[in-house]
């Protein structure tokens, strides 16, 4: 499947970055305090979504994952956090 060219979105608290098909290739979050948390949906939402991936940091610090190639999402992206001090940047490149 052909891919477009990389797109960054910087994301405060939970919300929507995208909603279709393509692959998130990183993931950088800051994680406010201990026990903060990220998860990542394959979906619009929480209710309708597939987890992909659940992050959690036990101390205050950034963390950056790279997923080589990219993992591949069918319905979107969205991104549930423990609260709003939690920032991520997802890279991710959408289907043609």
């Amino acid at each position: 499947m052909a891919r477009q060219e990389a797109r960054w979105v910087h994301q405060v608290g939970d919300g929507l970055i995208y909603l279709g098909a393509g692959w998130i290739v990183a993931l950088i979050v800051y994680f406010h305090a201990g026990g903060d948390w990220v998860i990542v949906y394959d979906g619009a939402d929480v209710g309708s979504g597939r987890v992909m991936m659940h992050l959690v940091e036990f101390a205050q610090r950034t963390r950056w994952v790279t997923l080589g190639p990219g993992f591949r999402f069918e319905r979107g992206i969205y991104l549930d956090m423990v609260d709003s001090d939690c920032h991520a940047s997802v890279l991710w490149e959408p289907d043609l």
